[in-house]
């Protein structure tokens, strides 16, 4: 067991060390500046009211600000979340600009890991890519910079940017995130905005928005929603876990890992969970280097493991018959989207690429005909040939950009409930 901690540890270290990574322990945050230190106590003020905010230079033909506002933890308590708004240069159209919230994909633990505190600035753990160019440029420039005309705005989500208990995979408390990113955006620019607002999100962020769209209508009201687009979510989170430890629909092992991984200090904080109870030797070696390294990093490590281990995602659990104990499969069970036949809403444009070993296409199928469209949602579902997980952003645009024009227009929100993809059918 000890070889095991070992090995992952000097990887993890090598690996850091090799790329320069943002760093292991304190070095962690050396990129936050006291932007993102929120009085304390808070305040006391509405969810989605602005703590602060501060404009942002770039030479990306768009204006910038990074926010920091309220928002709820589970329990509905005051909690600090941030993020960061995009918006065109020019006068808005009348009635403002329609806001796109932007629910960002897996980025990792470590507060510095947050889109916001250096958007336009090339990160080494990012590949010597920035946010922008690799968050933000496949979706946020053509939308804001180019002719479309919309602002996006992107919450960090709590524990990355601002100090808290991580939200990694936490869906009703991403999802608030993401709605109270748009109601600040709102309150630094007033008109500018439109009430008309889309949610967005990838992956994890697919669960963020969809969870932010089941909420909406109570939670934020005064936000005008016209729909939503959810690419490869992580929409049923349990049946997903389940498919990683049966080895079905050929789940990437390292990735899937790493990901599960990165989730288990988050559930433990917000249930009170005992990390023993879920992870093996092995897992409890990974957690120091998860806490400490973002996204890239963590892939490559938990590649590099797997390459010299031949270890599985289960290899890293604590299982008794190959099950997950009930107390963390409890709380994995209320990240699902469509609890209780919940709502999301408003129009949705569900997408996911058929070649997909991160969040496989037979696992968005089962949500799409067993849990949303059974609600009597208005949804369309489509699946890409030949894309795979990170593929399916530049594969589906322009059917994105299509639906949400024709939401602005007012024109009748398309579905296919009655007859969902063929491959849906061929991978069942």
């Amino acid at each position: 067991m000890r070889d095991k901690a070992c090995s992952l540890r000097n990887v993890l270290a090598g690996i850091c060390f090799a790329v320069l990574a943002s760093g292991c322990g304190q070095e962690t945050f050396s990129i936050l500046g006291p932007f993102y230190n929120a009085p304390d106590p808070l305040p006391a003020a509405d969810h989605g009211s602005l703590i602060r905010s501060e404009s942002i230079g770039n030479n990306q033909g768009v204006r910038s600000w990074r926010l920091l506002f309220h928002s709820q933890d589970f329990t509905g308590q005051d909690i600090q979340s941030s993020g960061v708004l995009f918006v065109p240069r020019g006068q808005p159209p009348a009635g403002g600009w329609p806001l796109i919230s932007l629910a960002h994909g897996t980025s990792g633990l470590p507060r510095n890991c947050a889109p916001s505190p250096l958007p336009f600035t090339s990160l080494a753990w990012n590949g010597e890519t920035s946010m922008w160019e690799s968050l933000a440029s496949p979706y946020v420039y053509p939308l804001v910079a180019g002719l479309q005309g919309y602002a996006v705005v992107m919450a960090d989500y709590q524990g990355t940017g601002t100090t808290g208990p991580y939200s990694y995979l936490l869906g009703e408390l991403t999802g608030k995130n993401v709605l109270d990113a748009a109601l600040a955006a709102h309150h630094l620019l007033g008109d500018e905005l439109s009430s008309q607002t889309f949610l967005w999100g990838h992956s994890q962020g697919g669960q963020a928005a969809g969870w932010a769209a089941q909420q909406a209508s109570t939670y934020a009201p005064e936000l005008e929603l016209l729909g939503s687009v959810l690419l490869a979510p992580a929409a049923e989170l349990s049946q997903l876990l389940d498919a990683v430890l049966a080895e079905a629909y050929g789940v990437n092992q390292s990735s899937a890992a790493a990901l599960v991984l990165t989730a288990v200090p988050g559930f433990a904080e917000n249930y009170g969970l005992d990390t023993k109870t879920i992870l093996s030797a092995a897992g409890e070696a990974t957690q120091e280097g998860v806490k400490s390294v973002c996204l890239g990093t963590n892939l490559a490590v938990f590649e590099t493991e797997s390459a010299l281990r031949q270890y599985k995602a289960a290899d890293y659990l604590r299982l008794v018959d190959g099950e997950v104990p009930p107390r963390w499969y409890r709380a994995i069970e209320a990240q699902n989207l469509g609890q209780q036949g919940a709502s999301l809403g408003a129009p949705t444009l569900l997408v996911n690429g058929a070649v997909d070993v991160v969040v496989p296409p037979q696992v968005t199928c089962s949500y799409f005909e067993n849990t949303v469209c059974p609600t009597g949602d208005t949804i369309e579902f489509k699946i890409y040939p030949g894309a795979g997980h990170l593929q399916l952003p530049g594969a589906a645009y322009p059917d994105i950009l299509a639906w949400m024009e024709n939401r602005l227009e007012g024109g009748a929100a398309p579905t296919n409930c009655g007859s969902p993809p063929p491959e849906c059918r061929a991978g069942s």
